[in-house]
């Protein structure tokens, strides 16, 4: 079996040197059929899903919104959301899956209306 970690293109050596990564929070201007789908089950995300999947972690929430972060950053990453309400247009990513965030949305010509740093 694979560690989430290498499923993400990553080793582990580097996972955990980056327990301090920053996570944000981005919030799209609008949210395409296409783009969805390019999310959902599209190849430069996949290794993300994947690794949270292997986990038995979600990386939809139910309101709609994505979460692209590493299995490690997960559950830290859930409590700070909680208080917050998110709308399918939200989309919350690791600073390191960042530039595939952005490879998405440029195909798409979708950008984004905010993007903060998660507490």
């Amino acid at each position: 079996d694979d560690p989430p970690s290498k499923a993400m293109g990553i080793s582990e050596k580097l996972c955990r040197s980056k327990e301090s990564e920053n996570v944000f929070l981005g919030k799209l201007n609008r949210i395409p059929r296409e783009l969805l789908k390019e999310f959902v089950e599209g190849t430069s995300m996949q290794p993300c899903r994947d690794a949270l999947r292997l986990q038995g972690l979600s990386w939809k929430l139910g309101s709609g919104a994505m979460v692209f972060v590493y299995p490690w950053q997960h559950s830290a990453v859930m409590a700070s959301l909680r208080a917050r309400q998110l709308r399918p247009t939200h989309v919350v990513f690791a600073e390191s899956v960042e530039s595939l965030i952005q490879e998405v949305l440029e195909r798409h010509n979708i950008g984004t209306t905010a993007r903060s740093l998660l507490d």
